[in-house]
């Protein structure tokens, strides 16, 4: 299977229309504010014209790419989502070091920004919700900030994700007596 990068059409061969076949175009469409758009395009088979192509809405809630098989019959859209960024960083960073040369650079941006976001909302939580004291946590999140900050800062985004790890050491600071699901008490 190829990889088919955004707003690059491809034609699928021998698409199930009605009760024939026919062809298809496909292809991904990728907005930075609004995420990524499926869309289809089929030829009618009657009348050889290509019919009015369909979109599907927005959804931005990960990283998507479109596959074809090397028969151009076959196609699939696979997806890394964000919330799979929370159950498995090895799988989701392994994705996005495997088709790095796939994203755009708008994409590359915005996956970075999301990073460097789920950093920031990592730290205040611990210190929030755990009573864990802020320099504590700011030391062992200052150098991953500063470093994907710099990244964002340059003209194009590098293949940092093939050695990328979020990392959760910084739980070798908590207290012995340390119970995460305990709210810190503010007084009242």
């Amino acid at each position: 299977m190829k990889i088919i990068k955004i707003n690059e059409k491809i034609e699928i061969q021998n698409y199930k229309y009605r009760n024939t076949t026919t062809k298809c175009l496909k292809w991904l469409e990728y907005n930075p504010k609004k995420g990524y758009r499926q869309w289809s395009q089929k030829m009618d088979p009657f009348t050889q014209k290509w019919l009015k192509p369909k979109k599907t809405t927005f959804f931005n809630d990960g990283v998507t790419r479109l596959f074809v098989g090397d028969d151009n019959i076959s196609y699939r859209y696979l997806s890394m989502r964000f919330w799979d960024f929370e159950k498995d960083h090895d799988n989701f960073f392994g994705f996005l070091s495997k088709y790095y040369d796939s994203f755009t650079p708008e994409e590359l941006r915005g996956i970075t920004n999301f990073i460097l976001s789920c950093y920031r909302v990592n730290m205040y939580t611990v210190v929030v919700y755990s009573g864990l004291d802020k320099a504590v946590s700011l030391r062992y999140h200052k150098a991953t900030i500063q470093y994907l900050t710099d990244i964002l800062a340059l003209d194009s985004i590098p293949n940092f994700f093939k050695n990328f790890k979020f990392d959760y050491g910084y739980k070798i600071h908590f207290p012995k007596n340390f119970n995460p699901f305990k709210l810190k008490n503010y007084g009242g």
